[in-house]
């Protein structure tokens, strides 16, 4: 999204992000899930995944930092870092 699409415009430029889940496999209640906990991450963009979920109360972040060297992650990820499949995976 350009800068000028706001007001005052900004220095940087927005991106939308949708997540639409397409695996027919997971129940509604991990998609759910899986909403509730991208938006925890992404609420504030320049911290860390695990002070993010922390902060929402949705996981301890040491549990969120034991997750991600499980999937060979950094522990200092941040939310844009992570796929689709990570996302289902960190609910389950």
């Amino acid at each position: 999204v350009n800068p000028e699409s706001f007001s005052p415009s900004p220095k940087v430029r927005s991106t939308v992000l949708r997540l639409n889940i397409v695996d027919r496999k997971i129940s509604s209640e991990i998609s759910k899930k899986v909403i509730e906990f991208a938006k925890a991450g992404f609420a504030m963009r320049r911290k860390q995944l695990a002070k993010n979920l922390d902060t929402s109360s949705l996981m301890e972040s040491e549990n969120v930092k034991l997750w991600l060297e499980k999937r060979g992650l950094s522990t200092a990820s941040r939310a844009q870092e992570l796929s689709v499949e990570d996302w289902i995976d960190l609910v389950r």
